[in-house]
């Protein structure tokens, strides 16, 4: 087959759309492409049509790994003399098109015992990573992790803590709300007056970021929600949704929605050459496989935006250093 320029090959990922829940289209182009490229392929089925891919050459003792999903819109792939822009441009289709690009050479250069695993779902609710987890535990494999981390090595990162606060009443006609109680007033009085109270670590974050409740104008809300997100900080071990029902008593319930724990690794000597590791507040699918390093093309303040974007430059490099990785890790 012919070997794409990594710019090409990102193009043509970011125009497969392949927002979550619809990623079948893309990790079919993967699975071909690769096959093609004479590696031996895996689709690894999770449910509903969507599934992870695999792709080995021998037993990969190290694997370079990315998430196919994007948030939503689509925003098809454009470009200038220095940037290509589109949805998934940085997160994560460069990460992506760089490691192919980098796998193609390495196996040109008679490398062996890498992979490449490209999993569905990181944006909503890391199916694929979670689905994956006991095969790079039997593989016994060291992960690298493509994010946009402007191709500085992450070591250690956030995990996050979603738990929903549930607050109920009694429904009654708006004309009459003695009859009733306001299941609303009651989930903010329990978030002002009770979940201020938590005692937070020093650098776990905490934000209420949804509320939910009523059914229409004429109605006393029986039921409030709110989701409670916490950024949990490497070495935070306290139990937030105990302490918080402890707080609030009988006066709402708590439920923990997903649970991701922080990680805390190392530089392996072999790639020191990537530099010292970085801390950062945002999770990846690292927490998943523990072993590993997170590093990629591209500026996390620039996914999810509508200019998603993604330098060249950093792209070619990204190859260079993910072909190096291969070379060093399998030595």
């Amino acid at each position: 087959m012919t070997t794409l320029n990594v710019n090409d090959l990102l193009k043509q990922l970011i125009n497969i759309e392949s927002t979550t829940g619809n990623e079948a289209k893309i990790g079919t182009f993967l699975s071909k492409y690769l096959e093609a490229a004479g590696f031996a392929v895996k689709q690894l089925p999770i449910k509903d049509n969507r599934f992870n891919v695999l792709a080995q050459i021998g037993q990969a003792k190290i694997i370079l790994q990315a998430h196919i999903d994007v948030v939503p819109p689509f925003i098809p792939a454009s470009e200038n003399k220095t940037y290509i822009y589109g949805r998934g441009a940085c997160d994560t289709k460069g990460s992506m098109a760089s490691m192919i690009i980098a796998a193609q050479q390495a196996k040109a250069r008679g490398l062996k015992d890498f992979g490449l695993l490209f999993t569905v779902g990181e944006e909503v609710d890391f199916a694929g990573a979670l689905a994956a987890q006991s095969l790079v535990k039997d593989l016994q494999a060291f992960l690298i992790v493509g994010e946009p981390t402007q191709l500085k090595p992450i070591t250690s990162h956030y995990g996050l803590l979603v738990l929903s606060l549930v607050c109920s009443g009694k429904a009654a006609h708006s004309s009459e709300p003695a009859l009733g109680e306001n299941a609303i007033d009651k989930l903010i009085s329990v978030l002002n007056n009770q979940v201020k109270k938590l005692q937070v670590y020093n650098d776990t974050l905490m934000s209420v970021v949804q509320i939910a409740g009523g059914v229409a104008d004429n109605i006393i809300p029986d039921k409030a929600e709110a989701l409670l997100s916490l950024r949990i900080a490497p070495r935070d071990n306290n139990d937030y949704a105990k302490q918080i029902q402890q707080l609030v008593g009988n006066q709402a319930t708590v439920q923990e929605i997903q649970s991701l724990p922080p990680v805390a690794s190392i530089v392996p000597k072999s790639l020191a050459f990537l530099g010292e590791g970085q801390a950062v507040k945002y999770c990846t699918e690292l927490t998943f496989f523990k072993n590993g390093l997170v590093v990629g093309p591209g500026n996390i303040a620039d996914a999810h935006t509508a200019n998603e974007k993604v330098k060249k430059e950093d792209l070619r490099t990204a190859v260079d250093l993910y072909t190096k990785v291969l070379e060093k890790y399998t030595a």
